[in-house]
């Protein structure tokens, strides 16, 4: 601001005055005075950012713009909320310069033919504008037969000599749901006087760029005529904006198998910023009931259900991507609850008020039953109705409360809404993603036999998916009739001794190779379910199923008191690891020993 002054403007107003109430000034003029041999116009000046306080500032020309005795008045109206609440100062940042005086200075005459061929230029428009006191006249050349429009814009003006002039302004814009992927231009041939100057680009969300916007820049030393020199043609390109959905990427829960007893899980759902869903809970035994306390309603292949609605949040991240969570409670699966009908005292018989809803395998839930141990039913209605048997002893007065759970599978869906997808991490089918509840799964070690009593089943309640090593504090293997049990200090081995009395004769040798044990192979097993793990044929038969992932070895097998009355059977059992289903495992002895 080397070459005019600016004066400064100050009015006095008691605190409380506001333009609304009509009782203040409604702002203030300042006055733009060149220095000696400078002149200035308010076309030169502009401002580039409006101060909070002031809503407009406009520019005027006292006399002849350019002239000597020209002063430029700046007026900068206040904002119609403005309130005086305290002294203020307000800064205006005016861009502009004064231009040395020449007495030579002459006007001469702009014009300016501009064309927009929409047979070169694709998906997108131009708009001219005049600027000052030039003026615009656009005409368009309608296309037809295969030809497409001519759209010719003149701009006639005047302009000082040898001096970079602002004749008018052009936007272009890109058609909707197009972008440019490189800036508009002007093919100017072998014209030179003009040239376009950028003022701004307008961007969409994605950082495409949708608009171009210029001020059209005119320089000459002599006249100019539409018939004297070349157009200048505007050229661009807009390519088609790429569809960009928003993605859930992946789930995170967790471990997928939650405790028998109820657990709360923290459940993230990981995307792309905006992607929106909707989420369902449903139990498999009930796919219409979700489980999630919800905020919507989403309607799926089972029926519209209860479901919470999420978006991802927008974040600062350059990769755009976040998550959303939520606490999720995962209850005990109660299958009945019921009161007994009479007192227990040490025992396995157990009746109750209604055992409707119950089945075999249900572990019983009750507060009498302490130190972690798991009781489960084994007979229905053994001695009449609403009568139970079950896996362990029980003392409890009548009218205790029991409850009875079941093992449960939840089905995670997501839904996403309109412009989301579901990435490749994520199965497409449904259900998206399972987890399991299981009940603590039971071994049974069993044996038969044509030539004794049956003895009792050796059994052993493990907790599901855990190795064998983890479980020392848990009370180990329980012993059957005639089958006893020696639990070793860790809880994963133990031995069991089979005293079994021929009915008739004594004992004898029937193969000497077995009994036998495979965990891997079905036929080399004198077990039933030995095997742990499904077996798929190498030669395309049907995969055979495994016994739900217990997997155990049985060794040092021997026999005592053949050629007598008494079988002694004794073996020795390891538990690797424990799988979610019960299991039974039933030796056959008489392919091994007869009477």
């Amino acid at each position: 601001m080397t070459n005019y002054t600016v004066t400064k403007f100050k009015i006095i107003e008691t605190i409380g005055d506001s333009i609304f109430n009509n009782n203040m000034e409604k702002g203030g003029t300042l006055i733009i005075k060149p220095k000696n041999n400078y002149v200035v116009s308010a076309s030169d000046f502009s401002i580039n950012t409006l101060p909070n306080d002031i809503s407009s500032v406009e520019f005027f020309d006292t006399t002849t713009p350019g002239k000597i005795g020209n002063e430029v008045y700046v007026f900068a109206a206040l904002k119609p909320d403005f309130v005086l609440s305290k002294n203020t100062k307000i800064k205006l940042r005016i861009l502009g310069d004064a231009k040395v005086w020449r007495v030579e200075e002459q006007n001469i005459d702009i014009n300016i033919k501009l064309i927009d061929d929409k047979n070169v230029n694709e998906f997108g428009s131009v708009t001219v504008t005049s600027f000052g006191d030039n003026t615009v006249a656009t005409t368009n050349n309608v296309g037809r037969d295969g030809v497409l429009d001519i759209i010719t814009s003149i701009i006639k003006g005047n302009a000082k000599k040898n001096v970079s002039t602002k004749v008018a302004t052009i936007s272009v814009v890109a058609n909707e749901n197009y972008f440019f992927s490189s800036k508009p231009y002007l093919k100017k041939l072998n014209v030179k006087n003009v040239l376009l100057k950028q003022t701004s680009v307008t961007r969409d969300s994605n950082n495409k760029a949708t608009a171009y916007y210029y001020d059209v820049i005119f320089k000459s030393n002599v006249n100019t005529f539409i018939e004297g020199q070349q157009p200048v043609f505007i050229e661009y390109k807009a390519v088609e904006l790429p569809i960009i959905e928003s993605e859930i990427t992946h789930v995170s829960f967790g471990d997928t198998i939650v405790s028998e007893l109820g657990e709360t899980r923290p459940i993230k759902i990981f995307g792309t910023e905006g992607a929106e869903f909707d989420l369902t809970i449903t139990k498999s035994s009930d796919s219409v009931s979700s489980i999630v306390s919800g905020n919507t309603k989403t309607f799926t292949p089972y029926g519209t259900i209860s479901a919470i609605n999420k978006k991802i949040p927008i974040t600062s991240s350059i990769i755009k991507s976040g998550f959303c969570e939520f606490l999720q409670d995962f209850p005990m699966n109660i299958t009945a609850s019921t009161t007994l009908s009479g007192a227990m005292s040490n025992t396995t018989a157990m009746s109750v008020t209604s055992n409707a809803g119950v089945a075999v395998g249900d572990r019983v839930i009750m507060g009498q039953i302490t130190g972690g141990k798991i009781i489960k039913v084994t007979v229905l209605n053994p001695a009449g109705a609403n009568t139970l048997t079950v896996s362990g002893n029980i003392t409890a007065g009548n009218s205790s409360n029991v409850k009875f759970i079941r093992s449960e599978t939840y089905d995670i869906n997501i839904y996403p809404k309109s412009g989301t997808t579901l990435g490749s991490n994520i199965n497409q089918i449904k259900p998206n993603f399972t987890i399991k509840q299981h009940i603590s799964p039971t071994l049974k070690l069993a044996l038969t036999s044509s030539h004794c009593t049956n003895p009792g089943n050796v059994k052993y309640v493990g907790r599901v998916n855990k190795f064998g090593t983890e479980l020392n504090t848990i009370s180990g293997a329980v012993s059957g009739t005639h089958a006893v049990v020696t639990n070793y200090s860790t809880k994963d081995r133990f031995k069991i001794t089979y005293t079994l009395a021929a009915t008739s004769s004594i004992w004898r040798v029937a193969d000497a190779t077995l009994p036998k044990w495979s965990s891997t192979d079905s036929t080399a097993s004198s077990w039933t379910n030995s095997v742990y793990k499904d077996t798929v044929s190498k030669y395309g038969a049907s995969t055979v199923a495994g016994n739900g992932g217990t997997h155990i070895e049985i060794f040092n097998i021997a026999a005592t008191g053949v050629s007598s009355g008494t079988l002694t059977l004794t073996m020795d059992v390891i538990i690797k690891k424990w799988g979610t289903e019960d299991v039974t495992m039933t030796l056959d002895l008489d392919p091994a020993y007869d009477t």
